[in-house]
């Protein structure tokens, strides 16, 4: 991964985060409004209503779905975690109703395939006049910039 890919991937691990604890307040401010909506009904009910439903838009409208189209990955989820309507976390192998949240989970961030030296860097660098210590740097600095730009 090019340091301006790790970095793009840190900036979009950080609005993941970020979300992911926005979405979780607005889950936890709908179920406390639910609450309160069904043990004292008919006295907020109708400011308590507007705010569900506001709070329900938001949810519906993430970030999210954004985010993981940005993610370049090849690899497929493992699974698929879900918040239900009451807050409760559970994992399913396919997404199930977008009114869950479906976010993919996966066993780990997608991995760069390694670059090596080809035959002739390999003979360039032997037939260098250079001593040995040199080569080892000169091997390296040819690897480094294949495999992190």
């Amino acid at each position: 991964m090019t340091n301006d890919k790790a970095e793009i991937r840190s900036d979009i691990d950080q609005i993941y985060s970020a979300v992911m604890l926005d979405t979780e307040a607005l889950e936890d401010a709908k179920m406390t409004l639910e609450i309160v909506k069904n043990t004292d009904p008919g006295v907020y009910d109708e400011m308590i209503n507007d705010t569900l439903s506001l709070i329900r838009r938001a949810l519906s409208n993430s970030i999210l779905g954004v985010v993981d189209r940005l993610i370049d990955t090849d690899q497929k989820p493992v699974a698929w975690m879900h918040t239900s309507a009451t807050g409760n976390v559970y994992f399913r192998k396919k997404p199930h109703d977008k009114v869950f949240n479906p976010q993919p989970v996966y066993l780990a961030p997608p991995q760069q395939e390694w670059v090596g030296l080809t035959h002739e860097e390999k003979m360039e660098i032997l037939t260098r006049s250079i001593t040995a210590p040199s080569r080892i740097d000169v091997a390296e600095a040819m690897l480094k910039e294949k495999n992190c730009g």
